[in-house]
């Protein structure tokens, strides 16, 4: 039996070259090519975030263990063994918005709104609004602050100019510290924290000093001088993740908002008498026909 001729062998669909084993050995694409599924697309996700030599989990794991040097060498040219900031960032977003559908977890057991108004229904109204647009927010937190980095990137040049690093390095690394600080909100949900409303001042200090952490190695700064520029950053992100709320807010909610307003009031027309509470120690009305004439002359 002779062995099969270069024409007679399988050519790889990508590179053209001819095909000896389960991988093509000129460009590493599997020999086997099936018609794509569901199930395939989502096996290949799996693979490429899961794989142990993954750029993915390799970023997760230095992320954890040293976020200032991964910001530094992504920076400096060694891209290859790091995920994509940009990339990251999104994954680590849609992950925790999907941790908090599974998970079912009720933002609004963190709200505590007292709104006041001309009546109890349209106060009533109001707060519960009030309560959506804040569970809406909050849902959507990460959403907001990916829109929010161009501006934070901006700012973090500022504060730290001497580094010498140009707006898209400052970008690359606000992009990887918040995709890590959104994976450790994400490991939160399970455990139900994230519903805790004395949870928001420790994850919020955590948070600051995690990427004081980061900009030490990668600002190459002191302690001090990163905590006191991380917190100015952090302050006025959560100022632009407020307008930017704010008018997201008003976009969707606007008409809604006018309706919780007006409801609740007098009808129209209604003198001031109509509406008036009786006192309950009067006693039920009492019909003039239903008067003895003896009681009217003892009156």
């Amino acid at each position: 039996m002779t062995d099969p001729t270069p024409a007679d062998l399988p050519v790889c669909r990508s590179c053209g070259q001819s095909l000896g084993g389960r991988y093509c050995a000129h460009c590493g694409q599997a020999s086997s090519t099936a018609r794509l599924s569901f199930r395939a697309i989502l096996g290949q996700v799996v693979e490429s975030v899961f794989e142990l030599d993954s750029p993915f989990l390799r970023t997760v794991v230095d992320l954890t263990r040293r976020p200032g040097t991964v910001c530094r060498e992504y920076v400096a040219g060694r891209r290859r063994q790091y995920a994509s900031p940009f990339k990251y960032c999104l994954i680590m977003a849609a992950l925790y918005v999907v941790a908090l559908n599974w998970f079912d977890v009720d933002l609004s057991k963190r709200i505590n709104t007292q709104v006041g108004g001309e009546t109890e229904v349209q106060a009533a109204a109001v707060q519960a609004l009030v309560q959506e647009i804040t569970v809406f927010v909050r849902s959507h937190l990460n959403s907001f602050i990916f829109f929010a980095l161009p501006v934070l990137a901006l700012l973090l040049r500022g504060l730290f100019r001497r580094a010498g690093l140009n707006v898209a390095e400052h970008y690359a690394f606000a992009l990887f510290v918040f995709g890590q600080r959104t994976l450790f909100l994400t490991l939160l949900v399970p455990f139900g924290i994230m519903e805790w409303p004395q949870a928001v001042v420790p994850i919020a200090t955590i948070e600051i000093i995690y990427t004081t952490w980061a900009a030490l190695r990668f600002y190459g700064v002191g302690w001090f001088a990163a905590l006191w520029r991380i917190i100015v950053a952090q302050l006025v992100l959560v100022v632009v993740m407020g307008v930017l709320a704010g008018a997201t807010a008003i976009v969707l909610f606007g008409p809604r908002m006018r309706e919780a307003m007006r409801a609740g009031g007098a009808p129209q027309g209604a003198s001031p008498s109509a509406v008036e509470t009786a006192d309950p120690s009067d006693g039920p009305p009492v019909d003039p026909g239903d008067i003895a004439p003896d009681d009217v002359s003892s009156r």
